[in-house]
């Protein structure tokens, strides 16, 4: 968990929630992402984050439309309650819960594989690896927000040579079909990526480098693993 950032809250933004200002009372201190789990009604759940923690919603009157699935991926805004709950490792007040789109990250290992990968322009993209995770912020043009018009893949290519090599790390590509929606106007969101199909490559190493196509080149970042015992969300 970190303290919610510029740059987390124009994502926030794009998944339809409005900013809050930490300077007010009542009002999220943090965010996570996390798994939902269903308890025994469609009112009663709780999230598992990336660290393997439980947090139970003791307080979710701001979010009473919500309806869990379990299994679904997303990212919440929380702040602590005081009050413990018997096997949770926190109990917190949550003002808002954004669903996130979820898949798992795969190798490509023909040419004729790889042909049918879309490679349309991803603007900017930021992210993080935790546990079996990897969280990614990504910019895009479109002309709606609407998250089904694009979809994102996350691929070990295994047919051509990466560009960028960096020791200990993994290389990945972020893959973007945009359909047919080729607007300009930028919009932000939260995309996560499993890690199980791509465990025994990531085995051992100290982070990723994911290369995207911005539209005019091939750009790239590093994103060093998170240690989960210093991840205490």
């Amino acid at each position: 968990m970190k303290k919610i950032g510029l740059f987390l809250f124009l994502a926030a933004a794009a998944l339809g929630f409005a900013s809050c200002n930490e300077s007010k009372v009542d009002g999220p201190e943090l965010q996570s992402f996390v798994v939902v789990h269903v308890l025994g009604g469609p009112s009663d759940y709780y999230f598992e984050t990336d660290a393997g923690k439980k947090i139970y919603p003791g307080d979710k009157s701001r979010v009473s439309t919500y309806l869990p699935v379990e299994g679904q991926r997303a990212v919440i805004y929380f702040s602590m309650l005081d009050t413990p709950v018997e096997g949770y490792d926190y109990n917190a007040v949550v003002y808002a819960i954004g669903k996130i789109a979820a898949a798992s990250a795969e190798t490509i290992d023909t040419k004729e594989e790889l042909d049918q990968v879309k490679d349309d322009p991803t603007i900017g993209v930021a992210g993080q690896l935790v546990g079996r995770w990897i969280n990614l912020i990504v910019r895009y043009g479109a002309t709606s927000i609407e998250p089904e018009a694009h979809k994102f893949r996350l691929i070990v290519n295994n047919v051509d040579e990466p560009s960028h090599v960096k020791e200990g790390y993994l290389n990945l590509e972020l893959r973007h079909d945009a359909g047919t929606d080729r607007a300009s106007t930028y919009y932000d969101r939260y995309v996560s990526f499993n890690t199980d199909m791509i465990s025994g490559l990531l085995a051992g190493k100290e982070g990723i480098v994911i290369s995207f196509n911005d539209g005019n080149q091939v750009q790239h970042i590093e994103v060093k693993r998170t240690e989960i015992e210093k991840q205490l969300f």
